[in-house]
């Protein structure tokens, strides 16, 4: 509780028993009004139904869309096998690496 809110309390508890129960009715009605309302914004059956609706709306359309660029089939390394036979010209792999440091 803040320090603010322990002032005013210990204020009203000064206040005659009637000017209490006024206070705290008071006090009571618009904190259930701002929870009804609050609750009633989110837990509404148009707020359900506008939630579900951009839901399927966002999946219709991920399904309907088509992929720009498809994944490509991955390739075997046994695939390029002597694909540039003399690429290297007869150079270790391992030595022109060394060498292109």
């Amino acid at each position: 509780m803040t320090e603010l809110l322990q002032q005013a309390i210990a204020q009203v508890n000064n206040l005659p028993d009637s000017d209490q129960n006024a206070i705290g009715a008071d006090q009571a009605e618009k904190l259930l009004d701002q929870l009804s309302t609050t609750r009633a914004e989110i837990f509404s059956p148009q707020a359900d139904q506008a939630a579900v609706q951009a839901l399927s709306d966002h999946l219709i359309a991920q399904t309907n869309t088509p992929i720009a660029n498809p994944p490509k089939a991955k390739r075997k390394l046994s695939d390029f096998y002597g694909v540039a036979p003399n690429l290297l010209g007869g150079v270790d792999a391992q030595e022109w690496v060394n060498q292109s440091r």
